[in-house]
């Protein structure tokens, strides 16, 4: 993680958040003046051909001392609404095998597999 944490990925990091904002496409979470949680959601680039329109809800990360709390519910929630607000019939979202708690909240808001991302390293 600390290899994320550069000039050049803090650059690069700001410059999409702020894409992202211009575009209204930025849900934030807030504890009193802290922000605690964010989350993205734009047009699914991959499915320009599909019957369908289609969002992708992404970046869903919350604070560590805020987890458990509601917070990546009422995140989803509200993308969810703005993407059908904006003509979305569907949502979809990604995450790593590895991380379990959130397939399982993904789960319990009625999300369900419809992909699957094949990976292979290709060494250093």
């Amino acid at each position: 993680m600390e290899q994320l944490r550069t000039p050049k990925n803090a650059d690069r990091v700001r410059r999409f958040l702020e894409g992202r904002i211009r575009q209204g496409r930025l849900a934030v979470a807030k504890i009193s003046d802290e922000i605690v949680g964010i989350c993205t959601f734009s047009p699914d680039g991959f499915l320009l051909d599909a019957p369908n329109a289609v969002w992708e809800i992404s970046d869903v990360w919350v604070e560590p001392h805020a987890r458990r709390k509601g917070i990546a519910t009422s995140l989803i929630n509200y993308a969810e609404y703005e993407c059908k607000m904006r003509g979305s019939s569907q949502v979809r979202l990604s995450v790593y095998n590895l991380n379990e708690a959130a397939i399982s909240l993904y789960e319990s808001l009625g999300f369900t597999i419809s992909a699957h991302t094949f990976s292979r390293h290709l060494g250093p």
